[in-house]
């Protein structure tokens, strides 16, 4: 990923960013670089033409506490206002890029209801809520 195509999906995470939970905290742009750069399997994008329109970034958990199973867990994702088409093929890409990095599963949060309806059709179980507090 280039510089200029990795302060690209840094802008359009912190946009997701914003419209979540976490709108009131800083997004540390040099924190994002330099997890995407230490670990570039992490980091999925949809382009369409040369623009990034869709960004997926996740790690990998080897089980800390579940003896051989690893997880591919989103850390954040989201698409360019317009680009919902784009969802799925951004989930069908962190499905693949897990198997190929040895995950057993992938986990998503998800704060839209509408993308629940997304994550059952794809074959997500609800296996969990979080609730977030600020505790600032």
């Amino acid at each position: 990923m280039t510089s200029k195509e990795l302060n690209e999906a840094a802008d359009l995470i912190h946009q997701g960013i914003k419209q979540s939970i976490f709108a009131n905290s800083t997004f540390d742009r040099d924190a994002f670089k330099a997890y995407v750069t230490e670990h570039p399997d992490n980091i999925l994008v949809v382009r369409e033409g040369t623009e990034i329109v869709g960004v997926l970034f996740f790690m990998i958990n080897d089980g800390i506490f579940l003896s051989g199973t690893t997880v591919a867990v989103e850390i954040a994702w989201t698409v360019k206002p317009g680009m919902t088409r784009h969802w799925f093929k951004l989930l069908d890409m962190f499905e693949e890029k897990a198997k190929e990095l040895g995950a057993h599963h992938c986990s998503f949060g998800s704060y839209v209801p509408r993308m629940d309806k997304m994550y059952y059709r794809k074959g997500y179980a609800n296996d969990y809520s979080t609730f977030i507090k600020d505790l600032r």
